[in-house]
């Protein structure tokens, strides 16, 4: 599933992006949100709203997805 098919038509103001380590645990990749047509980064990063996610968790207001990283 890619970030753009469970992003809202209004915009979030908080957007939490995780991934897991190499050993499988839950850490912090960063933060965004969205306007309602674009994504903007709060740390720095890119987001793109074609990102392939694993998992999310979306309460109406404050959205978590999870991405996989490839660890070398």
């Amino acid at each position: 599933m890619k970030l753009k098919d469970i992003l809202p038509p209004h915009p979030l103001n908080h957007i939490e992006v995780r991934t897991n380590d190499p050993f499988g645990e839950d850490m912090l990749f960063g933060f965004c949100h969205w306007t309602g047509t674009e994504l903007i980064s709060g740390d720095g990063d890119n987001y793109y709203l074609n990102e392939e996610i694993s998992e999310y968790k979306f309460d109406g207001e404050h959205l978590t997805y999870w991405i996989v990283s490839k660890w070398i």
